[in-house]
């Protein structure tokens, strides 16, 4: 999994940032680090997981922007699958 988000947030493991959460490494390199489209958030847009799926899994329906932002404080969610 890749995230920066707040109930998820990486950590990186090793390295010249060993420790530190993905956030606080896209500070140090400023945003231009995730490039032009990803300026308009506050965060990285990103999420990826790895999913080892065994049994069917569950349809996710996910809030548009307007809404998400006006109730969860937060951007909705697009999702694409490659399998």
């Amino acid at each position: 999994m890749l995230s920066t988000h707040k109930d998820g947030m990486n950590v990186v493991l090793n390295g010249e940032h060993k420790g530190k959460t993905i956030n606080e490494v896209l500070e140090i390199w400023s945003k231009s680090a995730l490039g032009k489209n990803a300026e308009k958030f506050s965060y990285f847009p990103i999420l990826i997981k790895l999913i080892d799926a065994k049994q069917k899994l569950s349809v996710q329906v996910h809030p548009d922007d307007c809404y998400a932002l006006s109730v969860e404080g937060e951007y909705g969610k697009t999702e694409t699958w490659y399998v």
